[in-house]
């Protein structure tokens, strides 16, 4: 008996050790990716324009939140967009949320955020 209950921990030893090493793993994996896209602070210059291999990058500020925009028709569609329409770019695409997320922000249900995504893409894609 003595010799099934060490057999016993030491499976679950291996087991948690397993578990351990594979977590850790995953967690590591994943802080070096996202350190590996941040972009460093001192790289960005948030002036009216910047200017990278002769091409002007303007940047525009969206609900306090600044953006560069590298291709002007984009600045100019973004700036023609209501509050909502804005915050529902920033929220997506940015933030990375769910349309469920974002309507219960905007007080709509998940299909009106749908709906809102439809019309704001098909506008988009019609002025540029």
């Amino acid at each position: 008996m003595n010799t099934t209950d060490d057999r016993i921990n030491a499976q679950l030893t291996k087991y948690f050790q397993t578990v351990i090493t594979n977590a850790a793993a995953q967690y590591y994996k994943k802080k070096f990716t996202l350190i590996e896209k941040e972009l460093s602070e001192e790289s960005l210059n948030l002036e009216n324009s910047l200017f990278v291999n002769e091409l002007t990058i303007a940047d525009i500020t969206i609900l306090g939140i600044p953006l560069i925009i590298e291709n002007n028709a984009l600045l100019q569609a973004m700036e023609k967009l209501s509050e909502s329409e804005q915050y529902f770019l920033i929220e997506k695409f940015i933030f990375d949320k769910t349309d469920r997320e974002i309507g219960e922000v905007l007080g709509i249900s998940r299909q009106g955020v749908t709906n809102l995504k439809h019309r704001l893409y098909k506008r988009l894609y019609s002025q540029l």
